[in-house]
């Protein structure tokens, strides 16, 4: 790489860290997608040997894509366990379906059941919700397609296969690499806030309005980093209790902004002298920011600025 690629390397660096890299969706996506067609192919091969029902191509397409989006919670344990007890509403649905089947009157009243009691247990919590919307669909396919007692287990393999697929690649999944996490969004706020005091001292006028969606990232990712707390046990992962963590992090914050905005006031006020004398301290801002620096280099800022 040239001198110049460098460079720019170096320029857009801290931006590219301090952006989501969106790897919790594509690892949700890629699952969601992987179970749709595992339990497309299963559908298939019933279709094609057992000599099924073509709707049950529908079905399983259809029933794993949405297990997939319903089935939340805050940890992949959660998830796979809200996954693996997704079966039992199905298969009540589809049951309650086809035994109410010829009666269309009690149908439709079967219908609207269902469909507030899904409402009803949303009130529980997303493991529920999941359940209810499930026990919905179950309702919904059996009442159009109008399946008999002998039909009844073929649909029940196929909402098994459907759901299955998704707890498989959950399984696969499983580790939330909770160490890893708090590395990466580590990493995300010391690029945010290196990213938001580039714009700071480089900005042309206005350079607020600029500065605020950076300050809005670093908020960003202060908020993703409380959200991991949450979750997991922030001493056993980290070299302090949860409560220095979260302090440390919004002091950090806090004198992000506060240092850029003012950095930003003076340089649109013409004050040459107070840019030169922010030029050192700057510079040892970002050497403590920086994940690459050494530890020398750290000590060196951090004793210059005390």
């Amino acid at each position: 790489m040239n001198a110049g690629g460098a460079g720019r390397l170096r320029t857009h660096r801290p931006r590219l860290v301090a952006a989501d890299p969106g790897r919790v969706r594509l690892t949700n996506a890629s699952i969601v997608a992987s179970a749709v067609l595992l339990s497309a192919f299963c559908a298939w091969l019933m279709v094609t040997f057992a000599h099924a029902d073509h709707a049950l191509m529908a079905v399983g397409t259809f029933l794993a894509l949405q297990t997939g989006l319903v089935a939340k919670g805050a940890t992949s344990r959660e998830r796979l366990l809200t996954t693996a007890l997704l079966i039992l509403p199905v298969v009540a649905s589809l049951t309650l379906a086809t035994a109410l089947s010829g009666r269309r009157p009690v149908e439709i009243v079967g219908f609207i059941v269902v469909g507030g009691l899904a409402t009803w247990v949303r009130r529980f919590g997303p493991r529920y919700t999941a359940m209810g919307m499930v026990a919905f669909l179950g309702y919904f396919f059996a009442l159009f397609l109008r399946p008999t007692f002998a039909q009844l287990p073929q649909f029940f393999a196929i909402a098994a296969c459907a759901v299955g697929s998704v707890l498989l690649l959950r399984l696969v999944t499983v580790s939330d690499r909770p160490h890893h996490q708090i590395a990466l969004l580590l990493a995300q706020l010391r690029g945010a806030c290196v990213a938001a005091l580039g714009t700071a001292t480089t900005a042309g006028p206005p350079a607020l309005p600029v500065l605020r969606q950076d300050l809005r990232r670093i908020d960003q990712v202060g908020l993703a980093i409380t959200g991991w707390q949450s979750r997991f046990a922030t001493a056993r992962h980290v070299d302090c209790d949860a409560s220095s963590l979260a302090i440390s992090v919004l002091n950090a914050r806090i004198d992000t902004e506060h240092a850029c905005v003012e950095i930003v006031q003076r340089r649109e006020a013409g004050d040459s002298r107070a840019a030169e004398l922010l030029t050192a301290p700057i510079a040892d801002l970002r050497v403590v920011l920086r994940t690459g620096s050494t530890e020398a280099a750290v000590d060196g800022a951090a004793a210059r600025a005390t």
